[in-house]
Parts: C-alpha cells; sequence; structure tokens
C-alpha cells in the first residue's frame, strides 16, 4: 500500500529554508512516478490482522500472504498462504480457478478497450492522494534525520479548515495530523506516521475511523532507482454500526523482483521464507 506530501510555505520561512511549496511540487511528481514503477515489479504482501478487547487482550488474529503482479495492466494478488502455512488442496483449487477466470476475461478484452479500462479502486486511491495532499493539509518543516543512508525533512502536518477534499480519499486524509518525511536527494516521501485528529465516517453512520487511530507507512528504496513499500500498518478505533472494535492491521511487503514478460504467479515450497 504509497503516500505523497504538500508543504505549503510560512510567510516568515527562514532565508535558508527551503521553500516548502517548491518541495511539494517535486514530491507529488515523484510519487506520481513511483506509482507508475510499481507496476514494474512483482512483490509479496504479508497482512496480519488483530482484534483487541476493550481491555488490550487480542481476541482474534488473522494472517494472509499473497503474491502481486501487474497482469493485463491490473494489480492481481494472488493468496499463497493462510496463516503462515500453504493453501490445503480445496483452498490451492478456488485460487486457481480464480487466476484463469481473470486471464479468460482479460483475453476477451481488446487491446483499445483494455487501454480505456479505468484503474483498480486501489490504484485510483493511490493518485487521489497524489492529487490533493499537496494543498489539503498545512505542513512546517521541523528536523532532519537519516533513513536508509539517506537524508531527509521531517515535516509536520496539520489539518487545514478552509479547503474542500475533491474526493472520499481527501476526505479522509483531511483528518490527519502527524509527521512525513521527504527525501532532499529526491524529494520522495518515505515515511508517514499520523492520527486521525477527528473522526471519519463511511457510508453515513455504518462505519467510522474514530479520533485517535494511528496509520504509519515506511517505504524502502529498490535497485537504487525507487522506492516502494516496506510495512504499512493502522491501529484503529472503529464502530460499524452499533459495534465497536479495536483492529491492528498489518503488512509486510517483501521479494520486490523486476517483472518479466514470461514471469508466472507461484506457490513457494517451503513458506514462510521472509527477507
Amino acid at each position: 500500500m504509497l503516500f505523497a506530501v504538500g508543504l505549503f510555505a510560512e510567510e516568515n520561512t527562514p532565508i535558508n529554508q527551503p521553500d516548502p511549496q517548491e518541495i511539494v511540487r517535486s514530491v507529488a511528481s515523484t510519487y506520481q512516478r513511483d506509482i507508475d514503477a510499481a507496476a514494474d515489479y512483482t512483490f509479496q504482501q504479508r497482512s496480519i490482522t488483530r482484534e483487541f478487547d476493550k481491555n488490550g487482550n487480542v481476541t482474534k488474529t488473522r494472517t494472509r500472504t499473497y503474491e502481486t503482479v501487474f497482469l493485463f495492466g491490473e494489480q492481481y494478488r494472488k493468496l499463497i498462504a493462510i496463516d503462515d502455512k500453504p493453501l490445503n488442496k480445496s483452498d490451492l483449487k478456488r485460487e486457481e480457478k480464480r487466476l484463469n477466470t481473470f486471464f479468460n476475461k482479460r483475453n476477451e478484452i481488446s487491446d483499445e478497450d483494455r487501454a480505456k479500462k479505468k484503474e483498480s479502486t486501489e490504484q485510483t486511491f493511490m493518485r487521489e492522494i497524489g492529487d490533493e495532499l499537496p494543498y489539503i493539509l498545512n505542513y512546517e518543516i521541523i528536523g532532519e534525520e537519516m533513513i536508509d543512508g539517506q537524508p531527509v525533512w521531517v515535516i509536520q502536518a496539520t489539518p487545514k479548515n478552509n479547503y474542500k477534499p475533491k474526493s472520499r480519499t481527501g476526505k479522509m486524509f483531511s483528518k490527519l495530523s502527524g509527521k512525513v518525511w521527504v527525501t532532499k536527494d529526491d524529494y520522495t516521501w518515505v515515511k508517514l506516521e499520523a492520527d486521525f485528529a477527528e473522526d471519519f465516517s463511511v457510508g453515513g453512520f455504518l462505519f467510522k475511523i474514530r479520533k485517535g487511530s494511528r496509520i504509519e507507512i515506511e517505504s524502502t528504496l529498490i535497485n537504487d532507482e525507487v522506492w516502494l513499500p516496506r510495512r504499512s500498518s493502522i491501529n484503529g478505533n472503529v464502530r460499524a454500526l452499533w459495534s465497536v472494535t479495536r483492529p491492528h492491521a498489518e503488512t509486510i511487503y517483501s521479494r520486490y523482483e523486476k517483472f518479466v514478460s514470461d514471469a508466472k504467479i507461484t506457490y513457494p515450497g517451503n513458506f514462510p521464507d521472509q527477507e
């Protein structure tokens, strides 16, 4: 799951301080580049979801591992393990059937129609982040650090009251308050730690992410050419209908490989083998 960052200059910005507005323009451009570059890589996603009771005790844990590739210009995730164990025959057969159905449907689409096909929901979500975050929050450079040997700016982000989001993604991110890290060399967003500064509702009263829920995102430099996700997590306080849960969802990304035309989705013989 990659995020863009926008910065706005304050009136009394020091002379030796970089112009935040110039930084955000470069960050937004780099972010869009990384979204496109991700289509050149296969990778694995290991997602762990935990639910807690009101006392902080774990009530449920679920782990799913996927092999992810881009096929016919679309991101395709194939389930390869449940709770760190290879799929049983029934699950394996179901996943193979789902993959065959995907291939058959895409093969029936002409190149012209395929070019017109809209991006996936996840890709649209990422594009909307890049389009709106440069303008949706107030930003201030508060420090400098090193990440993966790269010098970065540490930037504080807070909600902007007078901005009207243009998308559902924008509405969600307008509620965030936290910090982002941007590389000095290539203006790439590489880390985010943010809390919801207020409640965010989805579908009216049906689903609500409550104030204080926390999002963390980390990226890593792959092949010295592109920053791609390394870890993402959300530690939430969620109300669905009339029940309240406190889920913690974490995804670890690994095994990035440059995609080749004859790449195949396979099941590892021994699992897990996390890097």
